[in-house]
């Protein structure tokens, strides 16, 4: 079944202010939560191991005329994500990756 809107979860942490910078979604699905914070103006990214489900979530960004990177991937993938800092969102969870530290220390505090 295809999320049709962002998770309650995703909406009250930026409704909180708490989500800053760029933002990667890992196991984005159809890209829901992507989209809401895409169109709320932040710049995201969401990944996926599935092409189908990456493929729609590229579709609805065209169909909503919102800008949002999709990738296919996988754990191999993120750690490329991460290294460019951005915040993460998985199921509802912020990830924050601080700026300043090394790469292997950024990938640790998430992992």
């Amino acid at each position: 079944m295809e999320h049709r809107r962002a998770q309650p979860e995703v909406v009250a942490l930026e409704g909180s202010g708490l989500i800053r910078g760029r933002v990667l979604d890992v196991g984005c699905g159809t890209g829901e939560n992507v989209l809401f914070l895409a169109w709320r103006g932040y710049p995201t990214v969401g990944i996926d191991i599935s092409p189908t489900a990456i493929e729609r979530a590229r579709a609805k960004a065209v169909e909503r005329g919102i800008t949002a990177t999709f990738y296919v991937g996988n754990a191999v993938s993120i750690y490329e994500m991460l290294v460019r800092r951005c915040a993460g969102v998985e199921r509802g969870v912020l990830l924050r990756v601080p700026a300043e530290a090394p790469a292997s220390t950024r990938y640790a505090h998430v992992v």
